[in-house]
């Protein structure tokens, strides 16, 4: 129970945490004069996402209604991802209309999807650092169809740290039962989790929307570097039992809104009985202010990602032509050519010998434009060639 000492009550701190919003959602009338009101709790929900749910609509999935109900409940601060970086094959666009919304509301702050199985990750990674000057990163393995023994992974994990970025991996966005029969999405198997965060010193990652075990608890509480939100947590003693599991610190408030009504998420931490107020402000402020202050710190001297192109190995970038921007402003760009036909006029007797040549002698100018795909037709057919002998064949 609470002590008598502590610097202000209970019944205080949540009239001053939420305002008006959540006060009335409780059915709690409590008024304090200006001499009577403690100072300000800036409740940060550190898992909340924008733009909308590929499968239905949600009531907050407007972005300005969304922090208009964050705002009633004395939510000071949100971190944002992008229920786009989901599905969405195109990352840095992705990430940019996020950081585009952001920018619109200050109680939001960005954090970028980032997807390693795609190709150039390591440039979406870099711009979420440097351009979009983003504390943190969002993956969804299960979603992105790779798991936490993916080799991918731990390259990810490990320049995300060297940059300074905290990573939230999303253990769940939907119950498996209430899942698109076209679309079913386990959650993700943490099992491989203790001993790939083993690998990587100064690892921050929070876990968000987790359900867990008991004996991998046990575990992951042993792991340094492994934070929990409070969206999956059940019943009003469920933070509290959380908590005393984990080492100190480890708990941060997230309500996964707007797939989850954030009100629901409040009511779990404030109704708990056995939490002391000290212990109810760490879960909704402290820690995480004290989780994104880490990135921040390292994020003023950051060392550079390295990001692999294919002239990487040279001490300067070669010099571009035809009218192509400068080399660093290539690098953000994601160029597919779709209709790639070299010497589709005569691609050989056997139909790819001279178009593979020829594919073969353009790969300069590839590398040079950093063509991320190319798809290329050959265009052989009667009358496209100037073989009499292959015209015949083709017939």
């Amino acid at each position: 129970m609470n002590s008598p000492d502590c610097e202000f009550s209970r019944r205080e701190f949540l009239t001053t945490a939420t305002a008006i919003g959540l006060t009335s959602t409780l059915g709690r009338q409590t008024f304090l004069s200006a001499e009577q009101q403690p100072a300000e709790i800036e409740i940060i929900d550190t898992n909340v996402s924008l733009f909308h749910w590929p499968f239905r609509r949600l009531p907050l999935d407007d972005t300005q209604t969304l922090v208009k109900k964050l705002q009633a409940l004395g939510i000071k601060l949100a971190w944002a991802g992008s229920y786009e970086g989901i599905l969405h094959r195109d990352i840095s666009a992705v990430n940019q209309r996020l950081t585009d919304e952001c920018r619109r509301y200050s109680e939001l702050v960005p954090i970028g999807s980032i997807n390693p199985t795609l190709p150039d990750w390591e440039s979406d990674l870099q711009q979420c650092q440097h351009n979009h000057q983003m504390p943190g990163i969002r993956l969804h393995p299960n979603y992105h169809g790779y798991t936490l023994t993916d080799p991918r992974l731990q390259a990810l994990l490990t320049q995300a740290t060297t940059a300074g970025l905290f990573v939230q991996l999303a253990v769940s966005l939907e119950d498996v039962r209430t899942q698109h029969q076209s679309l079913q999405v386990p959650d993700v198997d943490l099992a491989p989790l203790p001993e790939l965060a083993t690998k990587i010193p100064g690892l921050r990652l929070q876990l968000l929307n987790a359900k867990l075990r008991p004996d991998l608890l046990n575990k992951l509480s042993q792991t340094p570097g492994i934070y929990f939100d409070t969206a999956r947590v059940e019943s009003t003693d469920g933070v509290p039992a959380l908590m005393e599991r984990l080492p100190a610190g480890r708990v941060l408030f997230g309500s996964h809104a707007p797939f989850l009504i954030p009100e629901a998420a409040l009511v779990r931490v404030y109704e708990s009985s056995i939490l002391e107020n000290a212990d109810l402000k760490s879960v909704l402020t402290d820690n995480a202010t004290q989780f994104i202050s880490a990135s921040k710190a390292r994020q003023k001297h950051p060392a550079r990602v390295r990001v692999k192109t294919h002239d990487s190995t040279k001490s300067t970038p070669p010099r571009l032509s035809a009218g192509l921007p400068d080399s660093e402003v290539l690098e953000n760009y994601r160029i597919w050519d779709s209709y790639f036909t070299p010497a589709h006029s005569h691609p050989g007797r056997d139909g790819s010998t001279s178009l593979i040549a020829e594919i073969e002698r353009a790969m300069p100018a590839i590398k040079t434009g950093r063509f991320e795909k190319l798809c290329y037709f050959p265009h052989v057919g009667i009358g496209t060639t100037t073989d009499r002998e292959l015209e015949q064949k083709l017939k």
